[in-house]
């Protein structure tokens, strides 16, 4: 993501100091306060689509529906359900509108699809303020709390006028010296995937570990278990709690101290849908996860099938958040390679990628890196509709990919339209053939 401009800034502050009361107090107001809520900005939403985007315009007309017949969230049903792949295709041909100015991020999830979401300024805010929700979920944090993110890439703003200042070094850095910044900024809040944190503890004994004086570890986008985040707790001396984020939702879950993990349901209205259908699941059903994004205004995502699975529950929780609380979470794992000499997290993968997209400005549509052999690694590739592949451009993605894999590794990367899938007919941008990960 692009930084803040100075008067972009200065904006945001105020914004966030506007609505954060509001935000933080939400959670704990009842089921009948953020349902409100929800309606309303779904309502908002609906209308913006409709009268500012080509595509959500035409499918709603061609479903016979338009922003007059939603009046409670559960007309919302009635309103077509929208796939990646469609707004893939509505941002590269323009139906999607323009919005100049704004923040952009690139997603690929569970499937490899590159897709370029872009936020408002206007809309940054609140995402803020959800943010700090996240971290402050023990309760913990302060003015003067520190931050660590082992991440893709840095946030537009790195501080609130100096206060709750954060750091970030990407997870495809040396691991020795991201370990040896951690030290020096001893963070009260540690932000890192799974599979990284995993491999901080092995290098760290649990007394160097819990002489970082972390207070609150926020693990995010590769599944972990309750059983693994309570042993990365007692290594640390601290709480390992879960949370669920995507670019096209924004901040959807995350756990509290009491184990339950809570929906944001002022920052997405999620539904559950039987797999493979636009029916809702029975309450209480693991199901597909379809969500409408309450707050970008830039890139539209209105009933967006996000390709996890998950159930929700109506759940009294002893931290008194009356929040829904999401389980049987499955669908954001991926495949770590084993080579000779090491193991490569799939984090580690997938950040490596990202930098081709964010920092290279290579033209990649689509991808999807599979581990043929403990020697050898194929980068499947689509380039945006703009550009044409070339062997000059699958030279270049090669050299930068063997760069940051161990010595003597083989790296090929091949153009294509047909990515490899796995068994379940779910294609994810990280694949290992090795030791079976896929078919």
């Amino acid at each position: 993501m692009r930084r803040f401009t100075p008067v972009e800034y200065l904006r945001a502050c105020a914004g966030a100091a506007v609505v954060a009361p509001a935000i933080l107090a939400r959670p704990y107001l009842g089921a009948g306060r953020y349902r409100e809520y929800q309606r309303a900005r779904v309502a908002r939403l609906l209308r913006h689509a409709w009268d500012n985007t080509a595509f959500y315009r035409r499918k709603y007309e061609a479903a016979g529906v338009s922003p007059a017949d939603f009046r409670n969230l559960e007309d919302l049903a009635r309103f077509p359900t929208v796939t990646k792949a469609e707004l893939v295709e509505a941002i590269a041909s323009g139906a999607l509108g323009a919005h100049r100015g704004g923040i952009e991020s690139v997603s690929s999830g569970s499937t490899g699809r590159v897709i370029t979401v872009t936020h408002r300024v206007a809309d940054t805010p609140a995402y803020a303020a959800g943010r700090f929700r996240i971290l402050n979920m023990t309760g913990r944090l302060k003015p003067w709390s520190r931050t660590f993110y082992i991440y893709t890439s840095a946030f537009p703003a790195s501080s609130y006028f100096g206060l709750y200042r954060s750091w970030i070094v990407p997870t495809i850095h040396d691991l020795e010296d991201t370990i040896a910044r951690l030290g020096a900024v001893r963070p009260a809040v540690l932000c890192v995937y799974p599979s990284r944190l995993f491999e901080i503890a092995a290098r760290l004994g649990r007394r160097e570990a819990r002489a970082l004086g972390i207070e609150l570890i926020s693990v995010n986008s590769e599944m972990s278990s309750p059983v693994q985040r309570a042993a990365m707790a007692d290594h640390f001396g601290c709480p390992v709690l879960d949370e669920y984020s995507t670019e096209e939702l924004g901040w959807t879950a995350a756990e509290c101290g009491h184990g339950t993990l809570h929906v944001w349901e002022d920052m997405a209205r999620l539904e559950i849908l039987d797999p493979g259908s636009d029916e809702p699941a029975a309450d209480d059903a693991v199901g597909e996860i379809v969500g409408t994004n309450l707050h970008n205004f830039a890139t539209p995502f209105i009933r967006y099938r996000q390709g996890d699975s998950a159930s929700l529950h109506e759940r009294t929780c002893a931290c008194g958040r009356s929040f829904r609380a999401m389980d049987h979470l499955v669908g954001r794992s991926n495949d770590a390679f084993r080579f000779a000499s090491r193991a490569v997290s799939p984090a580690f993968l997938l950040d490596s990628v990202y930098s081709l997209l964010l920092d290279d400005r290579y033209p990649i549509a689509d991808f999807c890196l599979i581990q043929d052999s403990r020697e050898s690694v194929r980068f499947q590739y689509a380039v945006s509709p703009t550009h044409r592949a070339s062997l000059e451009l699958s030279r270049r993605i090669e050299s930068s990919l063997a760069a940051l894999l161990p010595a003597g590794v083989a790296v090929r990367a091949e153009p294509t339209t047909r990515m490899l899938k796995t068994t379940t007919g779910k294609r994810n941008p990280i694949v290992s053939l090795v030791g079976g990960g896929a078919a």
